[in-house]
């Protein structure tokens, strides 16, 4: 029995990542301000705003491309956001 890959077109791989970015970045605002942190920069709203309008311009590629830098620059921001925590409450001379 061979299982079949899931084969998913253009508009629906940009719709699902596109979601997801914008799941990950509400995760990472509260994450990061949960910490203390700021939340995301500003260039993750921006891009998943011009991800949402290249959906909507039916831009599927520009769509995806802009939603998969998104989610790694919000997944960056709350790992530094993290390890400067972590830094922060070891303190000095503690690993």
């Amino acid at each position: 029995m061979q299982m079949g890959l899931l084969v998913m077109g253009d508009a629906v791989q940009a719709e699902k990542q596109v979601a997801m970015a914008e799941q990950r970045q509400a995760l990472a605002d509260a994450y990061m301000l949960s910490i203390g942190d700021d939340s995301t920069s500003e260039s993750v709203e921006s891009d998943l705003l011009v991800a949402r309008s290249s959906l909507d311009a039916r831009t599927y590629d520009s769509a995806l491309r802009l939603a998969t830098h998104s989610l790694a620059t919000a997944d960056a921001e709350m790992a530094s956001a993290r390890a400067a925590r972590l830094s922060l409450a070891n303190g000095p001379g503690r690993p």
